[in-house]
């Protein structure tokens, strides 16, 4: 039976588009990220972080809520955080609604620099990508953009599923321990007890 379109192997030209895709999204975001640290002193993650919390209201996040935002592991971005507090772009405080949670906010240096990376940004964004394509082109790769994301959504959404399903069919170690536990008392006894010793000691009169 020959394979599928959906279970074959990528063909030259498909594997062709696939590393294309890969080498201009790699290109094009050094070339953001070079211009980014030349003109503005800042990372596109700075950048990412700023970007939040200057849409968010009094400029302040939780920052459980801004991992969400930027997608990042709590761990890294509390290590980022620290090290953009220490540059005066943002600053940490307790949290007045949790008594664990830490509060994010933008100073007005990093409000400053933010504005001024964000007017680069855009007109890069413009010079390197935007003007790449026709207006056509662009239409048509906002088509393929949202077919890709939607896609990937869908294949995410299985996997969490899948492995949810895995974890419920599994037994827990405590399911597993009792069930150890009662195949041992439902074997049957293969040694009598032995005898008293002492008793198995003293000779007979």
């Amino acid at each position: 039976m020959s394979p599928t379109a959906e279970d074959r192997n990528p063909d030259l030209r498909e594997l062709q588009i696939w590393a294309n895709y890969l080498e201009s999204a790699h290109f094009l975001r050094n070339m953001l990220e070079r211009r980014m640290l030349e003109r503005a002193s800042l990372s596109l993650g700075d950048y990412q972080v700023l970007l939040a919390l200057s849409e968010a209201e009094k400029h302040t996040l939780r920052s459980a809520a801004l991992a969400d935002l930027v997608d990042w592991e709590r761990s890294r971005l509390s290590h980022h955080l620290g090290r953009m507090e220490k540059r005066g772009l943002l600053k940490r405080s307790q949290s007045k609604e949790a008594a664990r949670g830490v509060d994010v906010t933008i100073t007005a240096d990093g409000l400053a620099s933010f504005r001024i990376a964000n007017a680069d940004h855009l007109h890069a964004i413009k010079e390197l990508f935007v003007n790449a394509f026709s207006a056509e082109q662009i239409q048509q790769a906002g088509e393929v953009s949202e077919t890709l994301i939607g896609h990937l959504e869908e294949a995410e959404e299985a996997e969490i599923a899948a492995a949810e399903a895995a974890a419920a069919a599994k037994p827990s170690r405590v399911a597993e321990a009792a069930q150890a536990a009662a195949a041992i008392a439902a074997m049957p006894v293969i040694f009598e007890p032995l005898e008293d010793l002492s008793t198995a000691a003293t000779p007979s009169s």
